[in-house]
């Protein structure tokens, strides 16, 4: 019976505590209305007066370069990106554009594919930006173009070896050929003498003879096959010289057509939001003074 009577006037304290809040809510939603309105105009207002910040981006793709037989990228992408994090170029960019660090804008780096390396700045200055990130592509280009100069200097000195190699070669061929001539000779000379004279010694000279010959032309086929494997290293190397590939900026400098800040009519109604929950603040705080003064 007790239970009862305690649940009752719980349900009962809920529909007057409700009825209440419903009540105030009704006599203040001018106010609660009005200052809704009032911090979201005030929000649209800030927002408008907010200078607009644009994303600036510019697109490397690394060059390649001959190394170790194959066409690998000059440098990782992710090494570079690393590098321009740690600001490795940032020095000589701030030099060259007589900027300080403090005004030397945050650069975000993102190899989002293969070779391709993207640098975007998020600024109101787009001028400076974009000086910025053209002096930047500059210089990584710059930095990559003499390393691969280096590397395909490395490939032309071994391609000189291999071409005094090839020359080495067929002076020894030619040397060859002429003792193997000899050596055919000697063998003639010498068989018409054994078939005339039936000479053991000289058919052992002769047979000592051939051998001579028979190696003097696995010496001539093993110093083709070595010219040939020589020829082969030298076309492989042109060809990783032909597909060298430069770096280059594959997109200049280019600002966003939408400014990326501020975000008018997502802060209008996030203010519309915080003035509608301030004026319920409001309207049941003078309430409960009113009650309780």
């Amino acid at each position: 019976m007790e239970n009862t009577q305690n649940t009752n006037i719980i349900q009962e304290y809920e529909e007057i505590d409700l009825r209440e809040i419903f009540t105030t809510f009704i006599k203040k939603r001018r106010a609660i209305f009005g200052m809704t309105i009032i911090v979201a105009v005030l929000a649209l207002v800030a927002s408008l007066a907010l200078p607009k910040t644009y994303n600036v981006e510019t697109i490397l793709e690394i060059g390649t370069a001959p190394d170790q037989n194959q066409l690998n990228p000059v440098e990782d992408p992710v090494q570079l990106a690393k590098k321009i994090d740690s600001d490795f170029y940032g020095g000589g960019v701030r030099q060259k554009l007589s900027l300080s660090e403090r005004e030397y804008p945050k650069i975000k780096v993102d190899n989002f594919a293969g070779n391709l390396i993207s640098m975007s700045i998020t600024s109101s200055d787009i001028s400076r930006a974009k000086s910025v990130l053209k002096e930047l592509d500059n210089a990584v280009i710059a930095d990559y173009q003499s390393r691969g100069d280096q590397k395909k200097a490395v490939v032309l000195a071994n391609i000189d070896i291999q071409k005094k190699d090839i020359n080495r070669l067929k002076d020894k061929v030619q040397l060859t050929e002429t003792e193997k001539k000899a050596l055919a000779t000697d063998i003639a000379s010498l068989d018409n003498k054994v078939d005339n004279g039936k000479d053991i010694a000289l058919a052992l000279v002769l047979t000592s003879e051939q051998r001579s010959l028979d190696a003097k032309q696995q010496d001539i086929e093993s110093l083709y096959l070595e010219t040939n494997q020589d020829n082969q290293q030298i076309n492989t190397m042109n060809g990783l010289l032909d597909q060298m590939k430069s770096t280059s900026a594959v997109q200049a400098p280019a600002v966003s057509q939408a400014s990326v800040s501020p975000r008018i009519l997502l802060n209008t109604v996030l203010g519309a939001f915080l003035g509608f929950f301030a004026g319920i603040f409001w309207a049941f705080g003078v309430e409960w003074w009113k009650k309780n003064a």
